[in-house]
């Protein structure tokens, strides 16, 4: 559901060519020229993949958005065209695949004006809304009974805007499902009582650009939902609360990894409380701890 590689754009254009080859082969000259230009952006997180745009110099980056426009505007004409047709499913595969790429391209454009602290309010929200609408298209395809588990940060899930020390930071994807599918989207949040917790550490040399480092955790509020929970969880290791029983509320509070975030009322349906909060196995193999 979510951009490929988490923000690199070549995983998105390899099998965009593989599919033009068969269906618009005129397009081969346009799909390597941006493909030789998004060769530039690696990495396997946000924050790696927007350190590696700024070392491409203006020029570079500007064709690729160039680039990435226009082929983005040919393969959705042309899907248009073939919609109906043998090869319809390639050309709406491949409409999804130069969308993903072209709004990789915008977002690590975002990410890197946010670590030169020049980023705009919200920005961020080009991503929450790719995630959304990949979502309820999928939604749409699902037979009776089925569901779909879209396990994330609570600041994606969550139904209201993210909003830190009173400032807008994105539109959550929660929130627009909400919108869309209304009572057939529930959000459960995560969140722990312990006294430290895993924080991203960044730059560092790693592939994703960024360690994992134990943090303090940001304190216990009177109205954040940890503190809904807390005598109960010195006698057990997790605890689960309906998000009603925290109060009525405007704004409640709860943990963002080493900050804490304010949420509307109605952010989530229920949350689970741990007391403590650990790096898993994952992250260890990863070498990120």
């Amino acid at each position: 559901m979510d951009l490929p590689n988490s923000l690199a754009i070549e995983p998105s254009l390899a099998p965009l060519a593989s599919i033009l080859a068969t269906v618009d082969p005129a397009a081969t000259e346009l799909v390597q020229a941006t493909r030789q230009l998004a060769a530039g952006v690696v990495g396997g997180s946000a924050a790696a993949s927007a350190t590696s745009w700024l070392a491409l110099d203006r020029p570079a980056q500007d064709a690729l958005t160039v680039h990435l426009t226009r082929l983005r505007a040919r393969v959705d004409a042309l899907s248009a065209v073939h919609a109906i047709g043998a090869n319809a499913h390639l050309w709406r595969e491949a409409n999804a695949l130069i969308d993903a790429a072209a709004t990789t391209d915008v977002m690590v454009r975002a990410m890197a004006d946010l670590f030169s602290s020049t980023g705009r309010i919200d920005d961020t929200t080009i991503r929450e809304v790719f995630v959304a609408r990949r979502i309820s298209e999928a939604v749409e395809t699902l037979a009776a009974g089925d569901r779909i588990a879209y396990v994330a940060h609570n600041n994606h899930i969550q139904k209201t805007p993210v909003v830190f020390d009173g400032v807008l930071t994105a539109y959550s994807a929660g929130s627009m499902l909400a919108d869309s599918l209304g009572s057939g989207y529930r959000a459960i949040a995560l969140t722990h009582t312990d006294d430290q917790v895993p924080e991203m550490s960044f730059p560092a040399a790693t592939d994703i650009g960024f360690r994992v480092e134990r943090a303090d955790s940001a304190p216990i509020g009177e109205d954040s939902v940890e503190a809904a929970c807390a005598n109960v969880l010195q006698s057990a290791d997790a605890s689960v609360v309906r998000w009603e029983a925290t109060g009525e509320a405007e704004t409640i509070r709860i943990r963002s990894q080493s900050a804490t975030a304010e949420v509307g009322a109605g952010a989530f349906d229920a949350a689970i409380v741990f007391a403590s909060a650990t790096t898993d196995a994952a992250v260890r193999v990863l070498g990120l701890d």
